[in-house]
Formats: structure tokens, C-alpha cells, sequence
């Protein structure tokens, strides 16, 4: 839980702010920072509630917020002020007047010391930045000048206390996951194309002679995308640009091109869980960190940028909401990765159809195989112990026993001969040559073996030879004279 938000007051009272609600915290990458709460008057917050006007700051994590809006309203027998309050740094900048102006090449550098002059703030820069031609920048409140300076610099800035950091682009890349069925509460996409164009032109001119300095034009190279009812490229015209600051065409071009907004507003605004373990976010971001949007219904897995973030840190019961975007980026080209993650997505999808029906066929033969063994080691086992088509150790001792050395040995050679040893049953012969300690075999080979005319007597095979040993027993009798 954080700690309580401080009344600083211009009397030097500092008082905790107690019986508050809907404390909403929220901050972009635009530059906004802000607070707004309800707050009731009641007995123990009674001695600081009066004190709780415009322009007194409160402190919240670090920082101090200057009271802009102060609604008050009669609730029952109490009163309740809504409260609206901007980062002190907002109002240090407002509160001067720069009253030099300057002309020329200026570093940025050199411009935020001009803006900043007598606020109180402090500034790092991050990277190198070429200097900007500016024509009387100057005689304007210090906020005014800082905005011209973001703008014409095209950087973006972040403010802890009165210390201001300056760059291209404050971000981490994490991995970070806002996902569908894990994290993610709600989700809304927003394309706006109000301000979409795909062409400009830049105009430079003499104050006195009128004389034409520079001229430059631009045309997107997204402008192929918009078409006419006739399906002919469509230019979208922006403002032209009249800039008398600029003496050379290369110049101006650059200028212009960075005025022209020809790709849509592309942003998507979620409700999160924050997932903690042992205490501790699973998800580390911060704003104008990237990190990962998955939400499958509607296709989406991209990179976006956290461009806002709105958060109740007094209330457990609400989610903060994110305002999710990737301004600095062609959106363009996002839209179409889109498509294509759709595709790859749809590409998945019928590689997992695949891959589910081959798991479903195999399960289908692992269930027919299992069923074939759990049958078969039984069915086996009876056919082994069948002793009709088989010969047994006791038929063989008294079938050979029954003739003499030479015949019988040579009927038994002819017919072992045929039946490739069917007296002697192996895996090999019935399919199981590859199966270890158990008697278990395909249904297929099992059925195999079972039709093998070869390899088994048949019950007329059997009474014929019985009957053929019988007739060379009583020959073999009446030759030694036994009647």
C-alpha cells in the first residue's frame, strides 16, 4: 500500500490526507501527470479539509502536484471536494515569462536553458541532437517554450521531482505479456484517421522582398493505400506549410516531413491483472517501456509501446487501464503485420488441425495395438496349447519310437522338412522375432501365423500319418515274423 498522499500548504502546513476516494493516478508519454480524488469532510480530517484549495501542492511518491481543480459540493450533512492536480513542474514553467528573444541555429541544450531559466528545474540530456533554426524564440511563458522545444526536437521527457530527463525515446524493450486468459481483464482498438494525409508542400519566403527562399514537397510512401471510387491513387492533402525561417529547400523538406501524419493513430486501451509472486509483479514495465499485446480472438500478437498508464493504487479492487500504441513507428506496416499474424496464426492453426488429427490416429493404432496384445497374449497362449495342430514332445518319442531308425527318421525329416520345424514354435516364425520376455505379436502377424497351412497339421494330416504309421508298423511286424 503506498503511503498516504501530503498536503503541503503555502502557510508551511504538512498534513497526511485522510477519508479520500477514487484516487486515480495517471501519466504518457506526451507529458502528462496528473491526480484526481474525491475527498469528504469528516472529524479527523476536519482541520486540513478548508486547507485543501487551489494552487496548495499535494505530494504523492516523490513527487508534487499543484491543486488546479477544486469542486466542492454539499453531500448529505458533509461536503466533498473533487480534486484535480498536475505536476508542480507545469506550473514553475507557467508562472515565467521569457523576455529575450533569439534567432538563429540553436542547440537543444541551449533552448532548455532558455525555457527553464528561473523555474527551479533541472535537466539531463540523453543522446545527440542537431541544432534547429529558430526565428524569435522567446517572449513567451517558460511552458510555452519547453512545448516548441519537444516539438521541434521531436523528443519525449520525464520528470521525477524537479529533475527533467530529455531524449528520442525514454523506453525498456521487456517481455512483458498482456495476454488473453492470463493478465488481461479487457481490451478496445482504436484506428483514427481524422488528421491522416499523404502529401504536403513547404513554402520559405522574404519578409520584405516576398521573394521565394526554399520550396519542398513530400509525398508518403503509404500514399499508394488510399484509392479513388476509380481505384486510382488518392493524395491526401495536409496544410501547406509557410515558413520563413528556412533559407534552403533540404531543410524545409525535413521540416515538413515531420509535420505530415500519414499513418493512423493506432492504439489499444486494456484492463490488467497485475500477477504477483511473492509480493513481486511477474511483469515489470514501465511507461514507454514495449511489451507484448496477445489477444487471440482478434489476432493480435504484436510489440506495442505503453503510452499511458492509469492506476488506483488506494484501491485494490480496480485494475489499472494502459493505453497501448507504437506512435513513433510506421502503424502501417503494423496493420499489415497484423494481417500476416493472422495468416501465420490461420498457419498454425491447420499445422495444429495436423498435428491433432495424426495424435488422433496414432492414439486410434496405439488402442487397436493395445487392444491386440491385451487379446492376442491370451489367443497366443491358446494356440500354443492347441495341441490338435501341434506336436508334443510325448507324440514325437512315440511316433519316432513306432518305426525304425531309417524310416522314421526320414519321415520325420521329410515332413519337418515341410513344415519348416513346427515342433519347435519361435518368434521368428510367428512375427515376434523383435519381442523380449513376452509372447505378445501384431494382429496381423498373429493372423498370419494362425493361416500358415505349412507350418500346422491339419487333424486329416494327423489321422492320415497315424494311419501310415500304423500300416509301416504291421509291415515292418509280418517281416520279422510277427504274423
Amino acid at each position: 500500500m503506498n503511503d498516504l498522499p501530503v498536503l503541503h500548504t503555502m502557510s508551511g502546513t504538512v498534513e497526511p490526507i485522510t477519508d479520500f476516494d477514487e484516487f486515480k493516478y495517471k501519466e504518457s508519454t506526451e507529458g502528462e501527470k496528473s491526480l484526481s480524488f474525491y475527498v469528504y469532510k469528516t472529524e479527523r480530517n476536519e482541520v486540513i479539509f478548508d486547507l485543501i484549495v487551489n494552487k496548495e501542492n499535494i505530494e504523492f511518491d516523490g513527487n508534487k502536484y499543484v491543486i488546479d481543480t477544486c469542486d466542492r459540493e454539499p453531500i448529505g450533512t458533509t461536503v466533498e471536494k473533487h480534486i484535480e492536480a498536475r505536476h508542480e513542474m507545469f506550473d514553475r514553467l507557467k508562472g515565467e515569462f521569457i523576455e529575450e528573444q533569439y534567432t538563429g541555429a540553436l542547440r537543444i541544450g541551449r533552448c532548455l536553458d532558455i525555457a527553464l531559466a528561473g523555474s527551479g528545474l533541472t535537466y539531463e540530456i540523453i543522446g545527440n541532437f542537431k541544432s534547429r533554426n529558430f526565428e524569435n524564440f522567446g517572449r513567451e511563458r517558460g511552458l510555452d517554450l519547453f512545448k516548441k522545444i519537444i516539438d521541434r526536437f521531436g523528443v519525449e521527457y520525464r520528470v521525477q521531482g524537479t529533475h527533467l530527463i530529455i531524449a528520442t525515446e525514454i523506453a525498456n524493450v521487456t517481455d512483458a505479456q498482456f495476454r488473453h486468459g492470463h493478465n488481461l481483464k479487457s481490451i478496445s482498438e482504436s484506428v483514427d484517421t481524422t488528421d491522416l494525409a499523404t502529401f504536403i508542400k513547404g513554402f520559405s519566403y522574404d519578409d520584405e522582398t516576398d521573394e521565394l527562399l526554399a520550396y519542398a514537397e513530400y509525398e508518403s510512401p503509404n500514399s499508394h493505400l488510399y484509392r479513388d471510387e476509380s481505384g486510382n491513387k488518392r493524395l491526401i492533402r495536409a496544410e501547406y506549410v509557410y515558413d520563413n525561417r528556412f533559407r534552403h529547400d533540404d531543410q524545409l523538406l525535413e521540416e515538413i516531413k515531420s509535420r505530415l501524419k500519414d499513418v493512423p493513430d493506432y492504439n489499444l486501451q486494456i484492463t490488467y491483472e497485475e500477477l504477483k509472486k511473492n509480493g513481486f509483479n511477474l511483469h515489470y514495465f514501465q511507461l514507454g517501456d514495449y511489451a507484448w499485446a496477445i489477444y487471440e480472438p482478434l489476432n493480435l500478437d504484436i510489440q506495442v509501446r505503453i503510452i499511458s498508464i492509469e492506476s488506483y493504487p488506494y484501491d485494490p479492487h480496480l485494475s489499472p487501464v494502459l493505453e497501448l500504441g507504437s506512435f513513433r513507428h510506421d502503424v502501417t506496416k503494423t496493420v499489415a503485420g497484423l494481417q500476416g499474424t493472422a495468416k501465420r496464426v490461420d498457419a498454425q492453426e491447420e499445422s495444429i488441425s495436423q498435428a491433432r488429427s495424426t495424435a488422433s490416429r496414432a492414439q486410434v493404432a496405439a488402442d487397436e495395438a493395445q487392444r491386440t496384445v491385451s487379446t492376442s497374449s491370451e489367443t497366443l497362449n491358446q494356440h500354443l496349447n492347441d495341441y490338435t495342430r501341434h506336436i508334443t514332445d510325448a507324440e514325437r518319442q512315440k511316433w519316432n519310437s513306432s518305426v525304425s531308425p531309417g524310416d522314421a527318421s526320414e519321415i520325420v525329416r521329410q515332413h519337418e522338412e515341410r513344415t519348416d520345424n513346427p515342433h519347435t514354435v519361435t518368434k521368428q516364425q510367428i512375427g515376434l522375432g523383435s519381442v523380449r520376455d513376452v509372447r505378445q505379436a501384431s494382429e496381423q502377424a498373429f493372423s498370419k501365423h494362425i493361416d500358415d497351412s505349412i507350418a500346422h497339421w491339419l487333424q486329416e494330416e494327423r489321422e492320415a500319418l497315424e494311419q501310415t504309421l500304423k500300416e509301416i508298423k504291421d509291415r515292418l511286424s509280418k517281416l520279422e515274423g510277427g504274423g
